[in-house]
């Protein structure tokens, strides 16, 4: 994530349910797991938020999660 950004958000861009809404990990890195029906459709709307205003947001849409196998994947931050 953006060196400037201090929260990840995760969105089901059809119904608008905030899938996660989490703090930025103090590695950058961001990981996480989504349900199963993320991996074929493309209904994700992803963004990093600056908290203290200073800096602009950044959205992507229409991300689609990629499909992994959970159990080799070392999930730490």
């Amino acid at each position: 994530m953006d060196i400037n950004a201090e929260r990840l958000m995760v969105i089901n861009r059809t119904t608008g349910e905030i899938i996660t809404n989490t703090l930025r990990p103090s590695s950058g890195i961001a990981k996480l797991l989504v349900p199963f029906l993320y991996t074929n459709s493309n209904k994700l709307l992803v963004g990093i938020l600056d908290d203290s205003q200073v800096y602009d947001c950044k959205f992507v849409d229409g991300v689609m999660a990629e499909l992994i196998d959970a159990n080799t994947v070392n999930m730490s931050q």
